[in-house]
């Protein structure tokens, strides 16, 4: 577990550090920006052990959160993703801070930390795939006794009890790993393109649930199946994005709209 957290927090920390350059670029970086990343840093923290406890734990125990539960073995980016995002914004709305600007930052700081933190998962035998076909099996991982994929395996009793491996199943993580780097890719594209503001947060958005979402059907799971927030909590961050992809075009197409009646119009003879 030791291993596991060195991984996210390094990846927080280079997280971090890329969000200030974007901030940099985009002559946003000021007090209140920075104390943006840290508070969606802290709501990040308690997002993602608050989604495990409520898939595992009855609800009235879930919220019971102490210091030492923040840094217990157990937890899922999707609602650290959206707890960090809502805390971000109704902070840009308070203290009137550039909330375009700190978007872009954060979404490039989210991805940057996905990107590193996820070789954590890998090593420590967390967040694993489903067993192999054989046509991929060239590209599976076998984890030994003790690990989360041997132990669901033989809960199943896909492996006889004296198996000192598991069968082989997809490198979940190294997926991550990937879609991450493109995504990445795909923001600094935008960021050198000179998007508008808001553009790299919404590219994110829109992104990082859907490979989510599709990802997460590879996903090895207990009996009973993963829990619903695992689908529900990207699907509720795509929509969202999907509502401010539409009013954003809105905004765009509807004065080409006005501009185009008001030249036909202008061609049409005075009626008195």
């Amino acid at each position: 577990m030791t291993t596991y957290l060195w991984f996210w927090t390094a990846g927080g920390i280079a997280g971090v550090a890329a969000g200030v350059l974007v901030l940099r670029r985009s002559a946003a970086c000021g007090l209140r920006t920075l104390l943006a990343l840290g508070l969606a840093w802290g709501g990040f923290i308690v997002g993602v052990r608050l989604q495990f406890r409520l898939a595992h734990y009855p609800l009235n125990e879930a919220f019971r959160l102490t210091p030492a539960d923040l840094l217990a073995g157990g937890h899922h980016t999707p609602l650290g993703f959206a707890l960090g995002a809502v805390l971000v914004g109704l902070y840009c709305l308070a203290v009137r801070a550039p909330w375009r600007e700190t978007g872009d930052a954060l979404a490039v700081a989210a991805t940057v930390m996905m990107a590193i933190g996820r070789f954590g998962c890998l090593v420590a035998g967390c967040c694993t795939g489903t067993v192999c076909g054989r046509w991929a099996r060239a590209l599976c991982v076998r984890y030994p006794r003790g690990s989360e994929p041997f132990g669901l395996q033989l809960a199943a009793g896909m492996i006889p009890w004296d198996s000192d491996r598991s069968l082989p199943v997809h490198p979940l993580p190294l997926y991550f790993v990937g879609t991450a780097l493109l995504t990445l890719m795909m923001l600094v594209w935008l960021l050198r393109r000179g998007a508008r503001p808001g553009t790299v947060a919404l590219t994110f958005g829109i992104l990082e649930p859907t490979t989510k979402l599709c990802l997460e059907m590879l996903r090895g799971s207990a009996p009973g199946g993963p829990s619903g927030l695992m689908l529900a909590v990207p699907l509720v961050m795509l929509a969202a994005s999907g509502v401010c992809l539409t009013a954003r075009m809105t905004r765009r197409i509807a004065p080409g709209f006005a501009n185009g009646a008001e030249a036909v119009t202008g061609f049409l003879p005075a009626v008195d």
